[in-house]
């Protein structure tokens, strides 16, 4: 025991005899120091052999020049694995990776090379000083990166961050800002946060077609409008604008049968409201669909209602041309509730057969009947 002992004192000796650098008077001091530099705090931001880094990670982007010339981008960052893997805000995709360092290739190189879109890249420092300091400056979230931050702190499995960023966001989500998170969200194909901008619009009805939203028609995501048109199960708020924009965008873009049924379920889309939009619709149905002639769709019903609220624009030539393309059952559901709008509004037989009112009724008949093969076989 006591060789033991003498042993372990000689060891304390040897390690008390490490020189020492003379540190000067600075360091020699009970003063309150100066209050920490956010820098000193986002040590991957220094030199390697500086901060001890133990890991690099290599995050590759590609851009796209004014020119239309698309350029690729190495950024490299010296980080550490304990700050990467441990603690309450840790990446649990780093924390797997370091815990079978023996199954990964990056092991060997101790270097990590991930290829991002160019909006995570961007924001990839911000997300390194979550990790390394959350509460400065250089992290905080903000319109530019709420999107990229929520997007890394999927990619990283990251609760903590996707929660910051979702948070921000839905205090700041305005009609001036679901532009911007709607382009970055399609970009990176963010379903949760395209929900959130779809639920915004959904109570903003009103400016759907605002200027600045422009980028709903010039850059459509047909899964972003079904959400948008789903939300109007909540809000119901879209009677004339939604089907605008279905229109617009299914008109630009190729709609499949099945997501052209999910954008105009009654159950999100009860009514349509729009004259316009319900002549749109039909002929979208008819090339999409080509719905069964027997009877009418849903939607037909629908569209039928919206021309009938507006039944004396049936009588200009353009629609009624437009009409003729469709069954003979259609138009005959648009003669007879043309008649039926037609008495309601006379009260009375006599004042029906003059005017405006005549001349819808007639218009209607003529196209049905000057097409014969709409009821018969010529043969």
């Amino acid at each position: 025991m006591s060789s033991k002992r003498k042993a372990s004192s000689s060891g304390a000796e040897q390690a008390s005899k490490v020189p020492r650098v003379s540190i000067g008077d600075a360091y020699d001091s009970d003063r309150e120091p100066p209050a920490i530099d956010d820098d000193e705090l986002q040590t991957w931001k220094l030199d390697p052999q500086e901060s001890h880094s133990d890991w690099t990670i290599e995050i590759v982007s590609e851009a796209t020049t004014e020119g239309g010339k698309v350029t690729t981008k190495t950024d490299t960052y010296h980080v550490h694995k304990h700050v990467l893997s441990t603690g309450p805000r840790k990446s649990e995709y780093f924390t797997r990776l370091f815990q079978n360092e023996g199954r990964f290739a990056e092991s060997q190189s101790k270097c990590s090379r991930i290829e991002l879109h160019e909006l995570a890249a961007k924001a990839f420092p911000a997300f390194l000083s979550f990790l390394y300091a959350p509460e400065i400056k250089n992290c905080k979230v903000n319109r530019e990166n709420a999107t990229a931050l929520h997007f890394l702190g999927q990619y990283f499995e990251m609760r903590r961050l996707r929660w910051k960023a979702m948070a921000y966001l839905k205090r700041n989500l305005s009609l001036s800002s679901c532009a911007r998170y709607y382009e970055h969200a399609t970009d990176l194909q963010d379903s949760k946060i395209l929900k959130e901008v779809a639920k915004t619009l959904a109570m903003k009805a009103n400016y759907i077609f605002a200027e600045e939203l422009s980028v709903l028609i010039e850059k459509p995501d047909l899964n972003f409008l079904v959400m948008l048109v789903q939300a109007n199960l909540r809000y119901r708020s879209f009677g004339k604008h939604i089907p605008r924009l279905i229109v617009k965008v299914c008109g630009n873009t190729d709609v499949d049968a099945e997501t052209f049924a999910k954008l105009t379920d009654e159950k999100f889309l009860p009514s349509i409201r729009c004259f316009e939009a319900a002549l749109a619709l039909l002929e979208l149905e008819q090339a999409i669909i080509k719905p069964n002639n027997s009877s009418l769709s849903s939607l037909q019903n629908r569209c039928v209602d919206a021309l009938i609220r507006d039944w004396k624009a049936i009588d200009e030539e353009d629609i009624l041309t437009k009409l003729q393309k469709h069954s003979p059952l259609l138009l005959t559901q648009v003669l007879s509730r043309t008649i039926d709008a037609a008495k309601k509004e006379a009260k009375g037989p006599k004042k029906l057969l003059h005017g405006r009112t005549n001349n819808v009724v007639h218009s209607v008949t003529r196209t049905i009947y000057d097409d014969s093969s709409l009821f018969w076989d010529k043969n």
